[in-house]
């Protein structure tokens, strides 16, 4: 490391200094070009280190260095931005598949909620009912977001979701009901969230 260089190069110097009070001009140049190999050689021991240290074992190292970088998050214009996600709240009023249509034209995709804390600034973010990631269209019943992915957390209301009049086939978030989530046909006019990763930066 630099400090276990910078220790080693004073105690060399005071080596040379010491013996060079009590030899000859020749001498004394003999001990100035062993100084200048000695610190040749910790330099280069010091640069093998680092590379090492930078190189070594994976999991240790790498997750250390990744803990230690000043991480920065970015969203668009007119994009909020929560955990790791940026998003747009849009005010016009559109189907379920119009609206994931507008999201995707930017990059994202309709709102997939997948923990409480993000419900809740759902919940914030506008008050009344706005088209959600989610849809049973494939399999009646077995609800799934437009990611793909399972639900493993809900947050419907109660009672819900009762596909009434058997054509409710898209989620929204509906505040007359606790939990927040209803199911309603896929072809009622909602305004919309949408959802994309946030810009990562490193410096």
């Amino acid at each position: 490391s630099p400090s276990i260089l910078l220790k080693s190069l004073i105690v060399l110097q005071k080596n040379i200094q010491q013996k060079a009070a009590v030899t000859s001009s020749r001498a004394k140049t003999m001990l100035h070009a062993i100084f200048v190999k000695q610190i040749i050689i910790l330099l280069y021991i010091t640069i093998c280190n680092t590379f090492w240290v930078a190189k070594g074992p994976f999991s240790k190292n790498q997750t250390k260095v990744f803990q230690n970088v000043d991480r920065k998050t970015r969203c668009p214009k007119k994009w909020i931005g929560f955990g790791s996600s940026c998003y747009f709240l849009s005010e016009e009023s559109k189907t379920w598949d119009e609206a994931r249509e507008f999201c995707r034209a930017r990059g994202a995709d309709l709102v997939v909620i997948n923990t409480e804390e993000e419900n809740e600034f759902i919940s914030a973010l506008k008050k009344q009912q706005v088209w959600i990631g989610l849809t049973d269209r494939d399999l009646e019943g077995t609800w799934k977001s437009v990611d793909g992915s399972s639900l493993n957390l809900t947050f419907w209301g109660s009672g819900q979701p009762d596909d009434y009049d058997k054509e409710e086939d898209c989620g929204e978030t509906n505040f007359e009901f606790l939990g927040h989530w209803n199911d309603v046909p896929c072809h009622l006019s909602r305004q919309l969230i949408c959802e994309k990763e946030e810009i990562v930066i490193l410096t």
